[in-house]
């Protein structure tokens, strides 16, 4: 199972709950709801089974989802008593309680020794330090640890210090994992989630300032039984740690808070007053809607709190206090305040609700390279949830303009977006496929606005924490069945959601891109200078399929758009199946490194043709398909995170039968063949083949 690895600077991370302190860890479930009896029947059948040794292995209860066919429970792993990351076992049970199916399997693995020799305060230094090596200067709170397992690529469980560390310039909150015994770093992700603003009917831009009713204020200060607000008060100080929270909203001799707008004020009332209705609103339709409560687990008795009027472009949820606990955070540019959307309250929240039921990494890697998958979906399924709010699939209207935006909105979620084709590397973009699924669910009469929300909500409530593509899609059709035998859907629904699942290409999407009619992807591509010369892949590879009577194919990267003069790439080719990855620790990442491939090739910039023919070496075989997959590659000296946008295409020509050739003739074409892509070669083809095999190097097949 692929773990997380690589972190961009250039993508935005996702917040996770924090851990314990590492004198008092944070390992008691924590559930809104009481455990199903189902679910207690299988815990303690389970537990029966491994009655000799029941220290050995402990399922938790960490949360329970009711949803509209039944109730999904997710169950924390314990080795020897030590919390596993992820891993999860996930149980969904039917109306009548019944446990129907079962995602994960208990692990068959012994912790040997459950005891650290490497100290905590040791592995907070160790954290700190890379933090400071890597992303920033400063930090917001003390580093804090807890105890818990790593499964490692071979699956062998490895007790770790579970680190949160952060940085305040930039601003940056991670998770690190360190050997307990060794003192080795074994990985790190982000837990600090930010997004750019999406904008909905309730801005500036689309909307007018319109009095409302603020429900449930209680007390002096902005906070209720839904939301609390407040507003940083040492942002801007030296060492931009939010140590100080006021409230500049209060009321009038009538009770009321109608204050005018002033969005370049670090004092202003209307941001506070924006958020806590908003934060209101949405909180309120969780809960009337599939029963989920803000309050759950490490926010039991408390309502979610929002922190605005301070000097920072974006918005994002994350620890910004050094509480342990969440917050929806907003800032302000010279002229915008992100806190006066309520598309970015309505999608902020959104993260809070995936975080704390999928408990989600960010970036994983397997054998077909980087996997963008899990932020891409935590992504579309923030947007989501905001244009089921609102019902307009435009976002952004007015945030954008704090980010240069001269588009209508930031994001289009009207437009259709299909999987793989549409998948580029980067969290946001990929997660339109996602989110325009919803969308298109959303607008069409037989699901519309009442049964979508479900079918999503209960798909997502299944999701592991490393959730792909392919069990998206699978989530889908699994929902969707079970809705329709709790008669909560239609034949006619049950049939239209896998009808959209099937067109946009999440059910059944794959990490392969075919090339075979006309397709011009762009992916994102990444290169990290601490890293030295490790290459990094994409996260999707390509294919072409070359028929029997096919006598030249070309692969082409057509554009090579660098952020660095010195990032060139490397392409590798397989014939037969695709390319295969080995998953190599460095350090504190872990990289997907080529390694099953039949030939490599350096290269630089763009306009780079691949080509074999019948007399090439090797020669072109007729009958199979081709695959092939790119890796970030340096010239020379590169520092910290650069990029590329990659644009490839791919074309095979087609041996004429005698009849053609007749025909050709007839018509006073001399030498014409034909193209499987409608393209029209050109150019010395003997003459290029014999270039293309300078810098070629061989690799191993299998």
């Amino acid at each position: 199972m692929p773990r997380i690895l690589l972190l961009s600077m250039l993508t935005i991370a996702l917040a996770l709950p924090s851990l314990g302190s590492a004198t008092e860890p944070n390992r008691e479930a924590s559930t809104a709801h009481p455990l199903p009896p189902g679910a207690q029947n299988w815990l303690d059948e389970f537990q029966n089974q491994s009655v000799d040794f029941p220290e050995a292995l402990r399922l938790v209860p960490r949360v329970v989802v009711p949803w509209a066919a039944g109730t999904r429970v997710r169950l924390q792993q314990e080795l020897m008593g030590i919390p596993v990351y992820g891993n999860e076992i996930i149980l969904s049970l039917d109306r009548d309680g019944t446990v129907r199916r079962v995602h994960g399997e208990p692990l068959s693995v012994i912790l040997l020794d459950p005891h650290p020799d490497v100290p905590s305060a040791e592995a907070e230094f160790s954290a700190q330090q890379a933090v400071r090596d890597i992303y920033g200067q400063g930090s917001l709170w003390p580093a804090r640890s807890e105890l818990g397992v790593l499964l490692d690529a071979l699956g062998h469980p490895r007790l770790v210090w579970q680190v949160d560390a952060s940085a305040s310039e930039p601003l940056g909150m991670w998770r690190f994992f360190i050997d307990a015994h060794t003192g080795e770093p074994l990985g790190h992700h982000a837990t600090f989630h930010t997004a750019r603003g999406y904008v909905y009917p309730t801005n500036p831009v689309v909307s007018e300032l319109t009095e409302v009713e603020l429900p449930a204020i209680t007390g002096a200060e902005l906070g209720g039984d839904y939301s609390t607000v407040r507003s940083c008060v040492t942002w801007v100080e030296a060492d931009t740690e939010c140590t100080e929270k006021t409230t500049h909203a209060q009321p009038d001799d009538e009770g009321n808070y109608l204050y005018a707008p002033d969005a370049t004020s670090i004092e202003d009332p209307l941001a506070e007053i924006q958020m806590y209705y908003h934060l209101d609103v949405i909180s309120r339709w969780f809960e009337s809607e599939f029963n989920f409560q803000h309050n759950f687990g490490l926010l039991q008795g408390q309502a979610i709190e929002g922190v605005v009027n301070f000097d920072y472009n974006n918005a994002f949820w994350g620890d910004v206090d050094g509480d342990g606990v969440g917050e929806v955070s907003f800032g302000q540019t010279v002229n915008i305040d992100f806190a006066y959307d309520a598309d970015v309250i309505y999608h902020e929240f959104g993260h809070s609700v995936f975080g704390r039921i999928v408990n989600p990494g960010f970036i994983g890697a397997d054998e077909y390279g980087i996997e963008w998958a899990t932020g891409a979906l935590n992504e579309g399924t923030a947007d989501f949830f905001a244009i089921a709010m609102t019902r307009d699939p435009d976002l952004g209207e007015y945030a954008g303009a704090g980010f240069g935006f001269t588009s209508p909105s930031i994001r289009d979620l009207d437009e259709d977006k299909k999987c793989p084709d549409d998948l580029y590397g980067e969290s946001h973009r990929d997660g339109m496929i996602w989110a325009s699924l919803g969308w298109n669910m959303l607008e069409d009469e037989t699901l519309g606005f009442d049964i979508t929300p479900q079918v999503i909500y209960g798909a997502i409530s299944s999701w592991p924490s490393d959730v792909n593509w392919a069990t998206a899609g699978q989530s889908l059709v699994e929902a969707a069945g079970d809705m329709l035998e709790a008669d909560e859907l239609t034949q006619e629904q049950h049939d239209a959601v896998i009808e959209h699942g099937t067109a946009s290409g999440v059910i059944g999407c794959g990490r392969v891109m075919r090339l075979d009619e006309e397709q011009e992807p762009t992916q994102f591509l990444v290169n990290v200078g601490f890293l030295a010369d490790t290459q990094i892949p994409l996260g999707n590879q390509f294919s072409l399929d070359v028929p029997d009577n096919a006598e030249r194919l070309r692969f082409r990267i057509k554009d090579f758009l660098a952020s660095h003069p010195n990032m060139a790439w490397s392409l590798y080719v397989r014939r037969g199946n695709h390319i295969v990855h080995d998953l190599q620790e460095l350090g504190f990442f872990e990289v997907p490194v080529p390694d099953i491939y039949d030939e490599t090739i350096d290269g630089e910039g763009d306009d780079f043709a691949y080509e074999l023919t019948l007399d090439s070496e090797p020669p072109l075989e007729p009958g199979e398909t081709y695959f092939f997959s790119i890796a970030s590659r340096r010239l020379g000296a590169m520092d910290g995170f650069q990029y590329a946008e990659v644009t490839v295409d791919g074309d095979v020509w087609l041996a004429e039968s005698e009849e053609e050739e007749e025909n050709a003739d007839e018509a006073g074409c001399e030498g014409c063949v034909a193209n499987q892509s409608g393209a029209k070669p050109t150019g010395s083809w003997a003459l290029l083949a014999l270039v293309l095999l300078t810098g070629r190097r061989w690799g191993r097949r299998r």
